[in-house]
C-alpha cells in the first residue's frame, strides 16, 4: 500500500509491538471516518485530561459517568459507598485514549438496588507514562 493510492488527507492505522515494530496496515480511514475518530480523541469541552464527571448530580434512576483518558491504558473505576466498601465495579478493563461513557443504574454486583445516600466513584487509569487517580462523589435520591 503506498501514499499515491490514498485519497488525501487520509489516516492509516498500524499496530505496533512492545519493542516499536510496525506492522502491515490495520485499517485506512478515509477523511470522513479520521475526522470524527479525531475528535473522538479530544476531551470534550470543559473535561480536561483525565478528569471524571457525572451527569445529572444529583440523580434518581441512573447518571452518566463520562471520562477523558490522555493516554490508552488499564482503566478501573469502581464505585464505593461512604464506608469505603465497593458497590460496583464500571469498569476494569483496557482502554483506548479518548473519552469514555459508561451508565450506573444504581444497583451493586448483586443487581439489587441500592439506598438513597452519597457514592463515592474512583477512577484510576495506568498508562504507559504516567497512572491518574480521581475520586469524586455523587448523590442517589431514591
Amino acid at each position: 500500500l503506498t501514499s499515491a493510492k490514498l485519497p488525501l488527507p487520509t489516516m492509516v492505522a498500524y499496530s505496533v509491538d512492545s519493542s516499536g515494530n510496525q506492522s502491515e496496515v490495520v485499517e485506512v480511514f478515509p477523511p470522513y471516518k479520521w475526522l470524527r475518530f479525531a475528535k473522538a480523541l479530544a476531551p470534550p469541552e470543559g473535561l480536561t485530561a483525565g478528569q471524571v464527571r457525572n451527569y445529572p448530580n444529583p440523580f434518581n434512576a441512573t447518571t452518566q459517568i463520562g471520562y477523558w483518558l490522555p493516554e490508552e491504558g488499564e482503566v478501573a473505576l469502581v464505585v464505593y459507598n461512604t464506608a469505603g466498601q465497593v458497590v460496583r465495579t464500571l469498569v476494569r478493563q483496557y482502554q483506548i485514549r479518548g473519552f469514555h461513557q459508561i451508565e450506573w443504574d444504581g444497583r451493586n454486583e448483586s443487581g439489587m438496588g441500592v439506598s438513597s445516600g452519597v457514592y463515592i466513584y474512583r477512577l484510576v487509569s495506568q498508562g504507559f507514562v504516567r497512572q491518574h487517580v480521581e475520586t469524586r462523589r455523587m448523590l442517589l435520591l431514591r
